[in-house]
């Protein structure tokens, strides 16, 4: 058995139910009805565990849904048994076993645009699908790299990019659950039109840039050579705003945050807020690999010193005789690092002389100094009451990605998912997984 595809007037792939197949094939009733199943089997159990005084479901009822719904997805369409019962989803019909494939075999099949990758509820993903972004973020390695090593690559981000394709389908089904079937078209019209506005907008210029063309005919041309168009683009546009607005109607984007909470993080992050120490300082320089010997590299950093102590200004001194990396800017170094220097000799001086002090002659091992600091800052820690809106932001932030997860994961269990990735997780250790 197999499934067949066609392409739609706004060229969207979707299963094309006028092809026969030896049986019936996925039907979107019969996975919307399976999620039914699996909530009320999920709700039965849960009623069993209570005591009987709170109303527990008898075992027959469990029964009676366990059968009635059965029945009704063998009748429905092909979906397997062993999803309703919450194991490992089987193949969906007509789809190659690709379990027995060396690596290569597979990552070749991968990349082959027609090749189905995952089937959500009753929505399609294809590799090509998922291959025009691929294509684009490898475009500057495309004349770099061998056929074979960009053709692994296109394999990986397949695996890379499904999960989050996934998420997309889960939400825009969960999108058509909330509007009537008789209004769908409608409302999915009205989105794409004020999307499509949208696009032109605030999208429009930044995929010209990207794509480095200046008109809309050779940015389309562009995106085909890629596998994708503009119309493709459009429609994930608008995909991507559907779920943004569906997240956002099933997260509270503003959770309360108590103090408690704030203070709490603050502690347990207590070193985040450390502020190291720090100075402004500047420096003389005589290089040893700039001089004959040690000795003329001595007299070479004496002289200098001396003509600061008769009133030559330090930076002026620096830039006709210093031989430092500050040098031209006069020896002046911006705010450093406690421990971020490479001389051990410098760090210590310029976090133990007295501010506006010329240092004696030091030596390390790269050559003779005087240095003199300007500015220096105690290592401090920063206040909870400066720090409480950033770790407020945090904490909120922390907060709507639970939200996110916990939404996807209920819609999930409530969903028929499968991956091209399932049937090589137990046979093929070195294969790509949907977690790399």
């Amino acid at each position: 058995m197999w499934l067949g595809y066609r392409t739609s007037v706004r060229g969207e792939r979707t299963l094309d139910r006028n092809i026969p197949t030896g049986r019936c094939a996925v039907d979107r009733n019969a996975l919307l009805l399976l999620g039914y199943l699996r909530t009320r089997l999920n709700s039965c159990a849960d009623d069993m565990q209570r005591p009987q005084a709170v109303g527990r479901r008898s075992p027959f009822v469990f029964r009676q849904v366990l059968v009635t719904g059965l029945l009704a997805i063998l009748v429905a369409g092909s979906v397997p048994v062993a999803a309703v019962l919450g194991q490992a989803p089987a193949i969906p019909a007509g789809v190659p076993d690709v379990s027995n494939l060396t690596d290569d075999e597979f990552h070749l099949r991968l990349i082959d645009p027609t090749q189905l990758v995952a089937l959500v509820g009753d929505q399609p993903i294809l590799a090509g699908d998922l291959l025009p972004s691929i294509n684009q973020m490898l475009l500057p390695f495309m004349d770099k790299a061998s056929k074979s090593e960009v053709d692994s690559q296109r394999a990986l981000g397949i695996g890379k990019l499904l999960p989050r394709k996934i998420d997309t389908k889960l939400i825009y089904l969960d999108f058509l659950r909330t509007v009537p079937p008789d209004k769908q078209k409608e409302a999915i019209a009205n989105i794409t039109k004020q999307v499509d506005k949208q696009f032109y907008e605030e999208e429009l210029d930044k995929l010209l840039k990207t794509m480095e063309v200046k008109s809309l005919p050779e940015l389309d041309a562009k995106l085909r050579s890629l596998g994708s168009s503009l119309e493709r683009q459009k429609m994930d546009f608008r995909d991507t705003a559907i779920s943004q607005f569906m997240v956002s109607r099933n997260i509270n984007r503003s959770p309360e945050i108590t103090c408690v909470e704030l203070l709490a993080s603050y502690r347990a992050n207590a070193e985040k807020y450390d502020v190291p120490a720090r100075a402004q300082w500047e420096k003389l320089t005589a290089r040893f690999e700039r001089f004959p010997d040690k000795a003329a590299a001595e007299r070479a950093i004496v002289e200098m010193g001396n003509q600061v102590l008769l009133g030559a200004k330090l930076a002026t001194v620096a830039k006709r005789l210093s031989q430092g990396t500050n040098a031209q800017q006069g020896g002046y170094h911006e705010w450093t690092t406690k421990g971020c220097l490479v001389s051990d000799v410098l760090d210590h001086a310029i976090f133990t002389l007295p501010i506006g002090q010329l240092s004696r002659i030091l030596e390390d091992d790269r050559g003779f100094h005087i240095v003199r600091v300007l500015k220096r800052e105690a290592a401090s820690r920063i206040p909870f009451t400066e720090a409480q809106k950033e770790i407020r932001e945090q904490i909120i932030s922390k907060k709507r990605s639970e939200q996110v997860r916990d939404y996807l994961e209920k819609l999930r269990k409530n969903t028929f998912v499968w991956t091209i990735f399932d049937q090589r997780k137990a046979t093929s250790p070195s294969a790509l997984s949907l977690s790399q």
